[in-house]
């Protein structure tokens, strides 16, 4: 059974912007040996300013690495024994309001958004925590969520 999970930030704190958007459907699959994440993405990129940078196929490959890292952080936690398949149909942000933390942090939110999980309150939290310290560092950063760190 196919599920399609999207998530959004949208908000400021300590005057800075975050923002972030995913759009994926999830596909539970027995025979899979291990989780499959397809990138879909067809954006077009920055096309003009003040509107959403929609991901394309190639490029954004920070924005990238960091929806995998919160991919990786969900699926660590969800319940299920089985293994998905992640199809990630849509990404966008904002070059000024976006970080691959912001990413991560939103791939992470629809998966355990849509599945049982054992993500614990303090996990959560913690997360929280980092994105929005996640403007603290270069901003193509890229999150070790396992860690709650963000490499530089």
């Amino acid at each position: 059974m196919k599920i399609s999970a999207t998530f959004t930030i949208a908000n400021m704190r300590n005057k800075l912007p975050y923002f972030g958007e995913i759009t994926l459907d999830l596909e539970e699959v027995i025979e899979l040996p291990k989780h499959e994440i397809i990138e879909a993405f067809t954006g077009r990129g920055l096309h003009s300013q003040g509107y959403a940078e929609v991901i394309p196929a190639k490029g954004y490959d920070d924005w990238k690495a960091g929806i995998r890292s919160g991919l990786r952080y969900a699926l660590k936690r969800i319940c299920s024994p089985h293994m998905y398949r992640i199809i990630l149909q849509r990404g966008s942000g904002l070059s000024t309001d976006t970080n691959p933390t912001i990413m991560a942090y939103v791939a992470a939110r629809a998966i355990l958004g849509k599945l049982p999980n054992k993500e614990t309150l303090m996990d959560r939290k913690r997360l929280e925590e980092l994105v929005y310290a996640s403007w603290n560092y270069d901003p193509r950063s890229i999150p070790n969520l396992e860690k709650f760190s963000i490499m530089a």
